[in-house]
């Protein structure tokens, strides 16, 4: 009777740690999932941005264009101010795009500090 009892006892055992298991897997799963849609929603604003630059430039250029033209300058005049138009607004939206860049950075690096004192501090409460 006694040695029933024992089987019982580790198979008792044996599907509370087959069913932890399959607890934890369950966990690192939602967690991977998590993961993959942070990523694609940071690849996702890195492409917005990355046509930032020639967004402001062909802004400044349009802009640039409509008012020289109503304004009647002569052809020869014109082209060599919106060429150094075009140029100053790449430049101001590069930058702008590369401190765009450096914040999302900052906020991941953040993020990711954050999500490791929550970590440990759920394992210091656990133990």
């Amino acid at each position: 009777m006694e040695e029933l009892g024992k089987v019982i006892e580790e198979r008792k055992q044996k599907k509370l740690s087959e069913a932890e298991k399959a607890k934890e897997r369950e966990e690192q799963l939602k967690k991977e999932q998590e993961l993959a849609r942070q990523e694609a929603l940071r690849r996702r604003a890195a492409k917005r941005r990355k046509a930032l630059p020639a967004m402001v430039m062909l802004t400044a250029g349009a802009a640039t264009s409509v008012t020289m033209l109503l304004l009647q300058f002569p052809l020869k005049k014109m082209l060599p101010i919106l060429l150094g138009v075009l140029v100053f607004f790449f430049i101001i939206g590069e930058l702008m795009k590369w401190m765009f860049d450096r914040f999302a950075k900052q906020n991941e690096e953040t993020a990711a500090s954050e999500g490791e004192v929550i970590e440990k501090e759920q394992q210091d409460v656990g133990n």
